[in-house]
């Protein structure tokens, strides 16, 4: 008799499964152009300290990379502008390189190389969103990397 009421509850079980609506599978544009977006992320330092980084992409080929304290949202740490390529090849490639400035900022001079993962694939906070993965690369496009062959510097950054 036990046997009967588990396998009666194993053919409700998989009944009730099979009867769950399927998500339908959502189909988002491709990003082709980064003109006029915003794009960001969030990072901790060592001490536990959050923060809040921006990219802002114009319609120039120009952008700015802007950092701000999660406490003062308001008034930005640092800000740098930067010139980007975008697709560098069949491969939704990106190239940003910061630029040289008078002011010192950590990312003056630097240059990153990377790709745009499209919407759908990845999601953050539990949303759905297109991400850039950038890696910062040496003067002749090669990924620099650390003492255990891994990117020395990488950034990433999500929009809706």
């Amino acid at each position: 008799m036990n046997i009967l009421k588990y396998l009666l509850g194993a053919v409700a079980l998989i009944a009730a499964v099979g009867c769950v609506a399927e998500d339908e599978a959502k189909d988002y544009p491709a990003i082709t152009n980064l003109s006029n977006t915003l794009w960001e992320n969030r990072s901790e330092d060592k001490s536990g300290n959050f923060y809040l980084n921006t990219l802002s992409f114009d319609s120039e080929e120009r952008g700015v990379f802007t950092s701000y304290d999660s406490d003062n949202l308001q008034q930005p740490l640092e800000s740098c502008l930067f010139t980007y390529s975008y697709p560098l090849n069949e491969h939704w490639g990106l190239t940003i390189t910061f630029d040289d400035s008078t002011t010192p900022n950590s990312m003056a001079g630097r240059r990153y190389d990377g790709y745009i993962v499209q919407k759908g694939n990845i999601q953050v906070d539990f949303k759905d969103v297109y991400v850039i993965q950038l890696f910062e690369v040496d003067s002749e496009g090669n990924t620099i990397l650390n003492d255990k062959n891994e990117p020395a510097s990488s950034m990433t950054f999500w929009k809706e």
